[in-house]
């Protein structure tokens, strides 16, 4: 970056940063330091793609984290949120960007586990106003809150939305598919897979087979994908407390999701279940 901005060579197509590297992600500080200085370079007025994969900080000192804790109910997410304050700054550099892809790789100590209703939830007014028309936005991996979530979308305006692994911390996706399905809403389709509200994994009131079947009740999938005539029906979803059936389906999705999101706790203790292993140290 610091060679981009010395030289001003231009950057007219892609600025990939981890975001098809396995396994590996840029670190939330890291990203945040980026922000400021890509707003002052000037070198991608004509960028029309951006991806990213972040982590949170795995040395962030206890009273940081205790405090964000205490803020937000729950470290990544207010991390998350100071990233699309960052990604909004810094896409004002970008008039020309068509396309947004946000990945996010947790740590072992970032998981969605202990789930804490935020005793202080973030306003618009931590975002900066802004007038972007994307073509394209994929969110993948996140832990975040409705609210956050929904002035992320709102202010990105996409043509086309991939929700995929996103768990609510706090709130319902209520408004937010509200606002999928809205006449209104300029959006030509979306794509949900495996969304999640409070560590509980949605299902779609739709005809469709789920990954993975459960005891004595029968769900619809967890991916839902609309365009043209469907687009703006209603989403009605469920979800279930029933124990999950067929070890063989239900293993191979969990090892997917460790392989692409990170080794969180939620995912890791379903595995180690599944495998009749035993954690280190117990």
């Amino acid at each position: 970056m610091a060679a981009l901005s010395e030289s001003q060579l231009l950057v007219h197509d892609h600025l990939d940063l981890y975001g098809y590297v396995s396994s590996c992600s840029l670190n939330y500080n890291a990203f945040l330091h980026l922000t400021r200085t890509i707003t002052s370079m000037g070198v991608f007025h004509h960028l029309k793609t951006l991806i990213l994969s972040l982590s949170s900080p795995h040395d962030a000192s206890e009273q940081t984290l205790a405090q964000e804790t205490a803020i937000y109910g729950h470290s990544q997410s207010w991390h998350v949120a100071l990233t699309f304050r960052g990604i909004l700054q810094m896409i004002e550099s970008m008039p020309e960007l068509e396309a947004l892809h946000l990945h996010w790789y947790s740590l072992p100590n970032d998981a969605c586990t202990a789930l804490v209703q935020p005793t202080t939830r973030l306003d618009s007014s931590i975002f900066p106003p802004t007038t972007t028309r994307l073509k394209e936005c994929s969110v993948r991996g996140l832990h975040t809150s409705e609210s956050d979530l929904l002035y992320f979308i709102k202010a990105l305006n996409p043509a086309v939305l991939i929700l995929a692994d996103v768990c609510l911390i706090s709130g319902t996706y209520a408004s937010i598919f509200e606002h999928l399905t809205n006449p209104d809403t300029p959006m030509t389709q979306y794509f949900i897979d495996d969304i999640f509200e409070y560590g509980n994994l949605v299902h779609f009131d739709t005809q469709g087979t789920p990954k993975f079947r459960y005891r004595g009740v029968d769900m619809g999938p967890s991916l839902l994908t609309r365009h043209t005539t469907h687009l703006k029906e209603p989403i009605r979803y469920s979800f279930t407390s029933r124990r999950p059936i067929g070890n063989r389906e239900r293993r191979r999705w969990l090892e997917y999701k460790v392989r692409e999101f990170g080794p969180s706790e939620d995912l890791v203790r379903d595995f180690i279940r599944l495998n009749g292993l035993v954690p280190v140290g117990r």
